[in-house]
């Protein structure tokens, strides 16, 4: 799936997608957002795996889980 942003605001509900993020390597598994902050893998999604994709501006959006209501962030060396 492609998306395209049109620099909505942070929150616009029109521009925003409840989904779960799925990496491949390996053995693969989903992302999940933990309510104490840990960002984790785990090969069946739960919960904590659905997350909601906000535009901020075009080319930068923000990952949010909904359970934990916590935000993915990373450090500038792609680390979460």
């Amino acid at each position: 799936m492609v998306a395209v942003f049109s620099g909505r605001s942070l929150g616009d509900p029109e521009f925003s997608q409840e989904q779960l993020l799925y990496c491949r390597v390996g053995i693969g598994f989903h992302l999940q957002i933990l309510p104490g902050g840990s960002v984790r893998g785990v090969h069946r999604p739960n919960q904590y795996c659905w997350v909601k994709l906000f535009s901020i501006r075009p080319g930068l959006v923000a990952i949010r889980g909904l359970r934990s209501g916590l935000f993915l962030c990373m450090s500038r060396e792609g680390r979460a």
